[in-house]
């Protein structure tokens, strides 16, 4: 993905004084789009890791508590 991403910022920054007006604004609302969506992987990621981090945090006190899980 990120590897993709920055490939795709090369090939724009090499074609971008050869884009018709047409194809700008198609590149801009593509570019929307992927910030959109990357800003909603960001808030789902962000919030998996805040599930994982409680439950490290709860096993961490049952197993200081001497009520350990497994």
């Amino acid at each position: 993905m990120v590897k993709h991403s920055y490939d795709l910022t090369v090939e724009t920054q090499e074609k971008l004084s050869h884009y018709s007006d047409e194809q700008l604004q198609l590149k801009q609302k593509q570019a929307r789009v992927t910030l959109k969506d990357a800003k909603t992987v960001i808030q789902n990621t962000l919030i998996q890791y805040g599930l994982l981090k409680k439950e490290e945090q709860r096993r961490e006190r049952e197993e200081r508590n001497g009520n350990k899980r497994e």
